[in-house]
C-alpha cells in the first residue's frame, strides 16, 4: 500500500536542534495497523542490531563502492545501535522510533507527519532510509514501501531481514510495486540479534540475515554479494576468505 503524503518541505529537520538525541515521549500514543495496535506489536517486536555486525556491512559497502547519502533516516532506532555507528563516521542521522526507548524521537513513521513535540517530518529525504524493520503485519512491507516513497532518486533504502524473506508473495508483490532490490548482502556468519535491546539476556543467533538494498530511479537485479565475518579471516587464513568476497 503506497500511503499518500501531504507534508510540506521542511528546512530545519537536520539540525541537531530540531533533533536532539532525548526521546519526546507520550506512553498514550498509539496507532492501529492491520487490525492490531502497532505500538504493542513493536513493543514485543524489538530486536536490536549488534553494532559490530552493522560495522562489517558498512566496511563492505564501501569496499565495493557504494556510498551513503550525508543525512540518514533511521526510523526504528531503538536504543540508537545503527544511528550511532553511522553519526560516529559523519552522517547527519535523524533517529526515530514509535516506542519510547530513551533514544531519538517518538514517531510513528508509515503514518505521522510531525512528531509527538509538533517538529514536522519531511515529505522528501534527499538521503537515504536504513533500519531493522518491525515484522508483525506486515509491518516490515510497508516500511519498505513508505521508505521508498519517501527517499529522492539517488538514495539508498536499506533493511535487515531474515534470510528466507525474499520467499513471500507479499514481499514478491512488493518488488513489482517498486522494483527488485538493487543489492542483498548475505551475512555468512549468523549475526547478534538483542531480544529488547537486553544484552545481558545474551543474543538470537538462531537465524540468518541479510540486507536489502534498493537505490531510487535505478533498477535492480537483486544482485547477491557476501559479507565475511572477520573473524573467520584471522582463524582460517589459508582460506583468503575476505580476497575470495572482494573478487
Amino acid at each position: 500500500m503506497i500511503l499518500p503524503n501531504t507534508q510540506s518541505p521542511l528546512q530545519s529537520i537536520w539540525s541537531q536542534k530540531a533533533w536532539p538525541k532525548k526521546m519526546q515521549s507520550n506512553a498514550s500514543h498509539k496507532s492501529r495497523i492491520v487490525g492490531m495496535r502497532r505500538s504493542d506489536a513493536e513493543e514485543d517486536e524489538f530486536y536490536e542490531t549488534n553494532p559490530a555486525d552493522f560495522i562489517i556491512l558498512l566496511d563492505q559497502m564501501k569496499r565495493d563502492g557504494i556510498e551513503l547519502s550525508h543525512k540518514i533516516w533511521e526510523p526504528s532506532c531503538g536504543h540508537g545501535a545503527l544511528s550511532e555507528e553511522l553519526s560516529i563516521r559523519g552522517h547527519n542521522v535523524l533517529s526515530s522510533d514509535l516506542i519510547p526507548r530513551g533514544y531519538g524521537n517518538t514517531s510513528d513513521f508509515l503514518f505521522q507527519h510531525t512528531t509527538l513535540d509538533g517538529t514536522k517530518l519531511p515529505s522528501k529525504i534527499q538521503g537515504d532510509i536504513i533500519t531493522n524493520p518491525p515484522y508483525k503485519g506486515s509491518i516490515d512491507i510497508q516500511f519498505v514501501e513508505r521508505a521508498n516513497e519517501l527517499v529522492e532518486d539517488g538514495g539508498w533504502v536499506i533493511m535487515l531481514v531474515k534470510t528466507q524473506w525474499f520467499a513471500s508473495l507479499g514481499r514478491f508483490l512488493l518488488f513489482q510495486r517498486i522494483g527488485r532490490p538493487n543489492y542483498i548482502y548475505t551475512h555468512h556468519a549468523r549475526i547478534s540479534i538483542f531480544k529488547a535491546g537486553d544484552r545481558s539476556l545474551g543474543s538470537n543467533n538462531s537465524l540468518d540475515y541479510e540486507w536489502y538494498l534498493w537505490k531510487k530511479g535505478t533498477p535492480g537485479r537483486a544482485e547477491r554479494r557476501s559479507i565475511a565475518h572477520p573473524k573467520w579471516a584471522s582463524k582460517y587464513p589459508e582460506l583468503d576468505i575476505l580476497n575470495f568476497v572482494n573478487n
